[in-house]
């Protein structure tokens, strides 16, 4: 929207923005022909250096993947009960419950205690008779 058409309590109390908007229109296109290129296999990698985006949405993208979201990787289902283990096309298992399982475990370190943690996705259809909660 064009700032001279703003009405005068907006341009009076709004935020202040941090560029103009022929700046944020320059920008915003600059990362479509970046993103654009990068689906091609023609130009850089999509996330910019000092990407702030990517700085603020790392920590809830990086839970993600410990939960094992479907918005990230598709699980890996299968008949059997143990699921196979496809890094690049589907996920096996929760990765977030190995860490909450080694917390929950306390200082098993200091009594030289090893601990290993196998994780699985089940559709709740396939859980009877076994896996029930």
């Amino acid at each position: 929207m064009d700032e001279d058409m703003l009405a005068g309590k907006v341009l009076k109390d709004d935020l202040e923005p941090e560029m103009t908007q022929d700046e944020s229109y320059k920008t915003v296109a600059g990362y479509m022909v970046n993103f654009i290129k990068h689906i091609k296999g023609e130009g850089q990698d999509v996330n910019q250096e000092n990407d702030v985006a990517a700085e603020f949405f790392k920590p809830l993208i990086d839970a993600m993947v410990l939960e094992g979201s479907y918005y990230i990787k598709i699980p890996c289902y299968n008949i059997s009960t143990i699921n196979p283990v496809w890094p690049k096309r589907c996920e096996s298992g929760n990765k977030w419950s190995t860490i909450a399982s080694k917390l929950m475990a306390g200082d098993y370190e200091a009594d030289n205690v090893e601990l290993d943690f196998f994780d699985n996705f089940h559709r709740v259809s396939s859980m009877a008779p076994h896996h029930l909660p």
